[in-house]
């Protein structure tokens, strides 16, 4: 009979991975060794860091060459200079000029007479300057409201001024711009009793009136005649009559 064969040799032992490799080197270096290793190791570690670290810092700062450029919107600088892609400001408004009011005329050279009472009762005689009329009317306590100017003969009242304003011109044909002036400036006021009327004398012969009545109308009133009467009827033992050449304005 044949001898069997012989049995197979023992599988050999597998060879150690690069890692154990590596441990198993490191374990037969000697304390002196390690530490150069380690030494030379962090060296070239760092030396890697300080060239990568450049490269990625340049690439971060540049743009990127396909994407679209955003306008800035970056503000003025402390010189107030805008940059080239800021808005420039709006230029500042001119200011308002003052506007003068534009005045039309009403009416221009109306007569109007302005007379003290002759009745022995209490009449009053008034002006209206805005509808450019005269009027009268019986009443111991007022005028109507109309009235701008006014002469009233009850006890002695005397000469009765109802408007905004009332001045006399310095000039003999002024504006309406002008005499709107010359009344707010004042002057002519009620008088009370004739014998101060005509003492005072306010409204002489060539005066040039100027009115701003309570509805907004400038009137320039001349008075052309101004003839004092003596009544000899107390308690009015004088009387008064304007004739006046007036002219009106209305915005």
């Amino acid at each position: 009979m044949a001898s069997p064969p012989p049995p197979p040799p023992p599988p050999l032992p597998p060879s150690p991975s690069p890692l154990q490799r590596v441990r198993i080197w490191y374990s037969g270096l000697g304390q002196g060794s390690r530490i150069s290793f380690w030494g030379v190791a962090i060296t070239g570690v760092l030396g890697v860091i300080g060239i990568i670290v450049p490269v990625v810092t340049s690439a971060e700062g540049k743009p990127d060459a396909e994407s679209p450029s955003v306008p800035s919107t970056a503000a003025p600088d402390n010189e107030g200079t805008p940059t080239a892609t800021s808005k420039a400001p709006a230029p500042s408004k001119p200011p308002l000029q003052k506007q003068q009011a534009a005045y039309k005329e009403v009416y221009s050279g109306r007569l109007l007479k302005l007379r003290t009472p002759r009745s022995n009762e209490c009449w009053n005689s008034f002006i209206d300057f805005d509808k450019g009329q005269v009027g009268s009317n019986r009443s111991r306590v007022s005028v109507p409201k109309e009235a701008d100017l006014s002469l009233n003969r009850c006890a002695g009242f005397g000469l009765g001024v109802q408007v905004a304003a009332a001045g006399a011109s310095s000039t003999s044909a002024p504006s309406a711009e002008q005499c709107l002036e010359a009344a707010r400036q004042g002057g002519i006021q009620t008088v009370e009793g004739y014998d101060l009327l005509r003492d005072e004398d306010p409204i002489k012969r060539g005066t040039v009136l100027c009115l701003e009545t309570s509805e907004g109308t400038v009137v320039q009133a001349v008075a052309e005649e101004v003839r004092w009467t003596k009544l000899n009827d107390l308690p009015v033992e004088w009387g008064v009559d304007y004739t006046f050449n007036a002219t009106a304005w209305e915005l």
